[in-house]
């Protein structure tokens, strides 16, 4: 069965950010992004970059009108949420055997109280590690890019255990 991962814009940024975007589409999901989170100005990915990613399987998702409605009417209960980020729960909810991806911890929470699997960033590194897709040494250069982000709210203990297991992995620098 294949597991879809709907990703949100955080996620996407984090991980371009970390040049780890591209290989992780060679995990065995079927990623997808909402149009809103595709066109969003935030995500600074040139349309190089998104061609690329769409045929190494990156799949963007039109919401029908009535999931925009439902994307409306989630904002307005939960005000905090963006639009783009409540285009992902939507997405998520109507997407078989889906979960969602998100870096965003008010978008977890909403996801998590209405029972949706939502992992993040470093779910992902781990799967990009255990599935042999990325070596120990590259995640580390990842980690301590991370460490050194102001934009990037990661847990420091959590990053710190990566970046440890990382540079225990790799060796002698």
């Amino acid at each position: 069965m294949i597991r879809r991962i709907v990703i949100d814009a955080c996620c996407l940024i984090d991980l371009h950010k970390v040049q780890l975007h591209a290989v992780t589409l060679e995990l065995p999901y079927q990623f997808l992004v909402p149009a809103i989170v595709r066109r969003s100005e935030l995500l600074n990915l040139t349309d190089l970059e998104w061609r690329y990613l769409q045929s190494a399987g990156f799949a963007t998702v039109e919401l029908s009108l009535d999931q925009t409605r439902e994307s409306f009417a989630l904002r307005t209960e939960h005000a905090a949420l963006s639009l783009a980020d409540c285009a992902c729960l939507v997405a998520a909810r109507h997407h078989e055997n889906s979960l969602l991806l998100t870096a965003d911890k008010r978008l977890r929470q909403v996801a998590e109280a209405e029972g949706r699997r939502v992992h993040g960033v470093l779910w992902t590194i781990d799967r990009l590690y255990a599935a042999g897709l990325c070596g120990a040494a590259r995640l580390a250069d990842a980690m301590e890019r991370r460490i050194d982000d102001p934009e990037v709210f990661l847990p420091h203990q959590e990053v710190n255990q990566r970046l440890r297991q990382f540079l225990d992995a790799s060796g002698p620098q």
